[in-house]
């Protein structure tokens, strides 16, 4: 699902107002006819979803519900009798990232490749640490440690701060949600 206030570059309390500032501002740097060769067209159907969806109220409403839905953590895993190190690492967790921009790549946008450690079940045990005594592939951990690996994309004309989450299920680790928060920092070389 698209976020269409970090398309837009507004906060999430931005006034109508404000929406339709950013609009005109994006519109203005990403339409073909002003824009030239180097415009996105697809950027700027982004921007035109993105103000036809928050510049009417009855839509934003509708989108924001959306995404509080979308971003509401999930239900905590039940509980267990077995001992915690037996439990997959993974099940109903979140995991937050913070991503320091420099200012230009905040203007700019760009292609960042993250590499993200995450914990996933044995395939020994099946996340229960072992049979029959300690499983040899894990120690009786119930986990593997891997790195997943992704490229961040964002659009032009991050915000300061930005909030981005999506579920790692496609990733293979599944129950776990990705929370990014984007940062720009004046200090932070180009």
């Amino acid at each position: 699902m698209k976020d269409y206030y970090l398309i837009l570059g507004v906060s999430r309390e931005a006034t109508t107002r404000q929406i339709r500032r950013a609009f005109r501002r994006r519109v203005k740097e990403l339409h073909p006819d002003v824009g030239g060769p180097t415009a996105d067209a697809a950027a700027f159907r982004d921007v035109t979803e993105a103000y036809e969806t928050l510049g009417r109220p009855e839509r934003r409403r509708s989108y924001d519900a959306l995404l509080a839905r979308r971003e509401s953590p999930p239900p905590p895993p039940p509980r267990r009798a077995r001992p915690a190190r037996a439990r997959p690492r993974g099940a109903g967790l979140e995991i937050a990232l913070e991503v320091v921009l420099s200012p230009r790549e905040a203007r700019r946008g760009g292609v960042f490749p993250l590499r993200l450690p995450v914990g996933l079940p044995c395939g020994a045990c099946g996340g229960r640490g072992g049979y029959a005594g300690v499983c040899p592939r894990c120690g009786g951990w119930g986990f593997r440690e891997t790195r997943l690996a992704f490229d961040l994309v964002l659009p032009p004309g991050v915000p300061t701060v930005a909030r981005l989450q999506c579920a790692l299920d496609a990733w293979g680790v599944p129950g776990v949600r990705l929370t990014i928060l984007l940062r720009t920092a004046p200090g932070v070389p180009d």
